[in-house]
């Protein structure tokens, strides 16, 4: 074959129909040695191969002639029959008319399009986007695996071997890109269906391609790693191959390279971290190629409980909408074919009560996704089918049933669909009885209880969605969830099902109604504890029992108990500090540990101790006199020997209040505070206690006298109770205080006419957010109630605190006051003295819940501390802070910045008075973990570009002031403030704002004279203030008629100035730098 016959063969190979003739012509001289004597002799097509890799990649040529070389060169790797069966196909070249050509020379390049939509991807890998066709590869080698070297031993090598050998391997190492590209690209066409190999040409070919992935060029590096796909040996434990893949997969810069390597990475267990973690790579076009693949290549039984909500939770997260459909389209719908579309198996594959949350949103999206799966014949969506399967009910699905119940709810179009999965009311409450019964029919252990206690609330859920209007239907649901409620045995099993009950109980019943039931079962069950006992008596050396009333006496016992609270508190930190010491044995560790837990049990009793001696304070005399001094025959059980019934009925107590529409304090409601919740604070049950601080928050919510009286109650239960009562008192003291406001509180401040306390806090009006506060009480999960809409008796004898009380406790809390400063302090600055202590606190919950609050009560408008705002952007910056205290601090300040609230008080505002404070206390303390320019940027950045002036004035007297007590070699001044004078924006000033601004100015520039400061940066930041301040008096000028003489700065310049002599300097008045 000579030069014109192999030219006329590559052009023919440009036309796809004509591509496989030309295979055929040029493989029919395979079998005689003229191809070969042609290749290496005359190197016609040798010299044709290096034309076409040395051609532009963009080119089609370069493309169709690549294809064609790899046909060609794979065909003497083909069998016998193969190629006479092709050659019989295509032998005669007159049953091709040019019409058909045409017609087929369309249809092959619409389907090399269809076919192989990733080839214009790989061989131009620098194009500005990836398109959606690099998912729909489908690359016919994903399954296969490295060739077994024992296949490619050959008793002579082949010519494709030859042409590997002799021209490609060397071609990887030329100089220039574009040939190292398309030799890359060659071998990856040519290895797709390549079948044998001479193994000493497989071993060179491999290690030259592992260099071309360490190409400076990263299209090279993408083509290489595109290559080295079937090299891949994935059943040794450690593959060259695959180990280089994962190596770029985590550190190459370009993402077209860890893409590449991702595509080629065989899926096996040593490669799952790999593409689970690229589902977290910082670019979109990887995660979703990870999350395609993950879904096509792998099935759900590959991953552990671990790994599949890692891959939700990552799915679920997604911002970027490619990818998150990605995860809707392929991945959740692949895997419930995993499971022959048994939605219920998957949920147990899932795990559902470890993240039951991650589930739910899977679920959402899940549903949402198969709504819009419509079956044109039928009409019918994929939701309808769903459903069909969920008919016949069992406690298996009850988990996933909810779900589409709620569905329809949140789609108009779907609404209809309610009525085929809701079940008939009294099917539903016969439902509900059998399987209670089947709870209570024989012991479970734990794990099977905790399954039951999740599928009983999903069934309550649901019941929670059913709209009755029939008032025989209402009976029906009351009766049955008063039996649930009254049965002893199920709570002794499943406890938080109670709050569920009381919703449907309070949806479906009469507000008077719901309260008279709610008494009434607590009573009832009070009456199953009541025990007709004798009390023994006290033995006679006994003193008999006296309640202290004496203040002076009751505030010495409670010092003992907090100097000895504190002796055990610096002695289990002591202890600790010896323990993590290094030379501390295991055994002299264990008696340390065991020592720490002693200590730990005698702090408790001291807590528990002082909240009784406290709750006993707040007790009415007769009833503590009535308490010792009447012995009756038949006593009722004693309320800490029972907490189980206590937890119980305090449940439903807090049920009814979260639940009902209560406007006014009930009597009914007073009498269980007094009689059931107030004891049950001081019990020693944990849960008990939590329970019953929640109630009476909930009751303090409808009430302002209440909220006034018990509020002394919920500061002792914050500072001195365990974690979890803690947190529901901090709550509490919140919603409280964002429902009613602070100036209820404030008596003495209020009655000293006192507008502003010492930490320059201010108190809004609290009687123009009413009605917003009332609508967002409304809206949340009960009414409050207005002021001054209950009746108190103030004559009753069961008053527990005055007003005055709970800024007695916090006086009483706060540490280094003195008796005489104690009328000087306002509610206000102790409350903030409070929230400064919780939010360093040690523990993250404590230090959330306060940040939050605090949250709440600047939005809403309640309180103005820029004291407490610059905590909390300190704490943003802080590192130990945890992620859901960064989350809510990162989407509270820049809301808050744009706040507008009463007296032309804006957030915006609060953050200028906070600015210096905050600067000054990372600057100060020393804290290494907060960037202070980075700091100051994004405090600036929060402010608007309306003007700073109020700002502008304050950092240039703190400038003053720190020159004056540090000098200039204060690097707070220099390198912060100066910058920030120069960035701040000056708008409106009037002509008593320029001369006081310009004043400041000079001082500033009289002290750097002074001290003899000439650095140039320090120069170029005076004169960009200067220049600020002139536009300024251009403004003035060009807005007003008559405008007075403004004293100019003088035509000196600053450089200039700064190199005057000193007696020149000394001339200036020295008396205005000193004031």
């Amino acid at each position: 074959m000579d030069v014109d016959q192999i030219r006329h063969v590559f052009d023919n190979s440009q036309h796809l129909h004509k591509m496989q003739k030309c295979v055929l012509t040029e493989s029919s001289y395979r079998i005689s040695s003229r191809l070969l004597l042609n290749y290496r002799k005359k190197r016609e097509l040798r010299r044709d191969i290096l034309f076409t890799l040395n051609c532009d990649p963009k080119s089609p040529y370069t493309k169709h002639s690549i294809e064609f070389i790899a046909n060609f060169l794979r065909s003497f790797c083909a069998t016998k029959e193969d190629t006479n069966a092709n050659s019989n196909d295509t032998n005669d070249e007159t049953i091709i008319d040019e019409d058909t050509a045409a017609a087929e020379d369309t249809t092959n390049r619409s389907d090399q399009e269809n076919k192989e939509p990733t080839d214009e991807c790989d061989d131009e890998l620098g194009m500005e986007s990836l398109g959606s066709e690099s998912f729909s590869r489908k690359d016919q080698s994903t399954a296969s695996t490295a060739m077994d070297s024992t296949s490619l031993i050959k008793d002579e090598p082949t010519f494709a071997d030859i042409v590997i050998k002799e021209q490609l391997i060397g071609f990887l190492l030329n100089a220039k890109p574009h040939i190292r590209y398309n030799c890359c690209l060659l071998i990856r066409k040519l290895f797709t269906d390549l079948e044998d190999m001479d193994l000493d040409v497989y071993e060179k070919l491999k290690k030259s391609l592992l260099d071309r992935l360490r190409d400076k060029d990263k299209t090279i590096r993408s083509a290489a790693a595109l290559a080295l796909h079937r090299f891949q040996e994935a059943d040794k434990r450690s593959d060259l191959v695959s180990d280089a893949l994962k190596f770029h997969l985590r550190t190459d810069p370009d993402f077209r390279v860890r893409q590449s390597c991702l595509q080629s990475l065989q899926p096996s267990v040593a490669s799952i971290d790999e593409f689970i973690n690229s589902t977290r790579d910082v670019k979109d076009i990887i995660r979703k190629t990870a999350f395609t693949l993950i879904a096509d290549k792998f099935d759900i039984k590959n991953f552990g409980i671990d790994k599949r909500l890692e891959i939700l939770k990552n799915g679920l997260n997604e911002r970027h909408i490619a990818v998150k459909k990605v995860v809707e389209i392929k991945l959740l719908p692949n895997w419930v074919k995993s499971y022959n579309g048994d939605f219920v198996a998957l949920l147990y594959a899932l795990d559902i009560q470890s993240d039951p949350l991650l589930v739910e949103r899977m679920l959402y999206l899940y549903f949402d996704h198969i709504r819009k799966d419509v079956n044109q014949s039928t009409g019918r969506t994929g939701f309808h089918k769903f459903l069909d399967d969920f008919r016949d009910r069992t406690p298996l699905n009850t988990g996933s049933e909810e779900m589409p119940n709620s569905q329809p709810n949140t789609h108009e179009e779907t609404v209809d669909a309610i009525d085929l999965i809701v079940p008939d009311l009294p099917h539903y409450c016969h439902y509900i009885n059998v399987f209670v019964k089947q709870i209570l029919v024989r012991e479970y252990g734990l794990h099977d209880l905790m399954e039951f206690e999740f599928m009983f609330n999903q069934l309550l859920s649901m019941g929670e969605l059913i709209d009755i209007g029939d008032e025989v239907q209402r009976q029906i649901i009351r009766k049955c969830m008063i039996d649930v409620l009254a049965n002893e045995e199920l709570f002794h099993r499943i406890h938080d099902y109670v709050s569920h009950l009381m919703k449907i109980f309070s949806q479906n019943t009469e507000l008077n109604t719901f309260l008279e039931k709610t008494v009434d079962m607590i009573d009832a069950i009070n009456s199953k504890s009541i025990v007709a006992e004798e009390p023994p008596p006290p033995p006679p050396s006994q003193p008999s029992q006296e309640v202290e009333t004496n203040p002076e006496v009751i505030a010495e016992q409670m010092r003992q108990m907090e100097m000895e609270y504190a002796k055990l508190s610096v002695r289990i930190e002591s202890l600790r500090d010896d323990m993590e010491a290094p030379e501390c044995g295991e055994s002299e560790a264990n008696r340390i540990q065991e020592l720490i837990g002693e200590l730990s049990d005698k702090m408790k009793d001291i807590m528990e101790r002082r909240l009784r001696m406290n709750t006993s304070q707040l007790m009415p005399p007769s009833q503590q006199s009535s308490q010792l001094s009447q012995i009756e025959p038949k006593t009722q059980k004693t309320l800490s020997e029972d907490p189980i019934t206590l937890e119980r009925c305090l449940q439903i107590f807090s049920g009814c209040l979260q639940f009902g529409d209560f406007k006014t304090v009930n009597p009914m409601i007073l009498t269980l505070i007094e009689k059931m919740v107030i004891p049950c604070i001081p019990v020693s049950e944990i849960k008990v206690r939590n329970i019953a601080v929640k109630s009476l928050g909930l009751s303090c919510l409808i009430s302002q006298e209440l909220a006034k009286k018990y509020f002394a109650l919920f500061v002792q239960v914050l500072n001195f109770d365990s974690d979890l009562p803690q947190e529901t008192a901090l709550k509490c003291i919140f919603d409280i205080l964002c429902i009613h406001g602070l100036s209820c509180f404030d008596h003495k401040s209020r009655n000293k006419s006192m507008n502003k306390s010492k930490s320059n806090t201010m108190l809004t009006d609290d009687n123009e957010n009413d009605k917003e506060n009332q609508s967002i009480n409304n809206n949340s999960r009960r009414s409050v109630a207005n002021d001054g809409t209950e009746d108190m008796d103030e004559d009753n004898d069961r008053t527990i605190i005055d007003e005055s009380d709970a800024e007695d406790v916090l006086c009483s809390e706060s540490e280094g006051q003195n008796s005489d400063d104690e009328d000087e302090d306002s509610f206000l600055s102790l409350f903030i003295d409070l929230l400064e202590k919780h939010l360093n606190s040690e523990l993250d919950a404590i230090k959330l819940i306060t940040a939050q609050g605090i949250g709440k009560l600047f939005i809403l408008g309640r309180m103005y501390s820029p004291q407490l705002l610059s905590k909390l952007i300190i704490l943003w910056y802080d590192p130990d802070s945890s992620e859901e205290l960064r989350q809510f601090l990162g989407v509270f300040l820049p809301i808050y910045s744009g706040v507008n609230m009463k007296a032309n008080l804006k957030g915006e505002n609060a953050f200028e008075e906070c600015f210096i404070k905050t600067v000054e206390t990372v600057y100060n303390e020393a804290l290494n973990y907060v960037n202070l320019d980075n700091m100051i940027n994004f405090v600036l950045e929060l402010m608007s570009d309306e003007g700073h002036n109020v700002l502008a004035k304050s950092v240039a007297n703190q400038i003053i002031t720190r020159i004056g007590a540090n000098g200039l070699d204060d690097t707070l001044c220099n390198k912060y403030y100066l910058r920030v004078l120069s960035v701040l924006r000056l708008t409106e000033m009037t002509k008593h704002d320029i001369k006081e601004y310009k004043l400041l100015i000079k001082k500033i520039e009289r002290a750097l004279n002074k001290q003899k400061v000439k650095t140039k940066l320090t120069v170029n930041r005076l004169q960009t203030i200067k220049l600020k301040i002139e536009k300024q008096i251009d403004v003035i000028k060009h807005n007003t008629s008559q405008v007075s003489i403004i004293e100019d700065f003088g035509s000196v310049s600053l450089s200039q100035s700064m190199s005057q002599s000193f007696s020149e300097r000394s001339q200036v008045d020295e008396t205005v730098l000193e004031t």
